[in-house]
């Protein structure tokens, strides 16, 4: 299960180097708990949710927000 902040990255000190792969093992793991993907400005940012996340609800939310500034994703 995941939780917790990842960022993606095309750098070596990334969680995931795509967003489509943070989103896939998401899927395939499920979440326990709140998770916030990190989206480094280096980082392939298109991606589209083609299946549920396990443990998803308005308690264990997925938030998507750009690295280090408040632009919208």
């Amino acid at each position: 299960m995941m939780k917790g902040t990842y960022v993606v990255s095309a750098m070596d000190d990334r969680d995931f180097i795509s967003l489509a792969s943070a989103i896939q093992a998401m899927q395939i793991c499920g979440i326990d708990s709140a998770v916030r993907i990190e989206i480094a400005s280096d980082a392939e940012n298109q991606f589209s949710f083609t299946a549920p996340v396990p443990g998803a609800s308005a308690t264990n939310t997925i938030t998507i927000t750009n690295q280090g500034d408040a632009k919208d994703v």
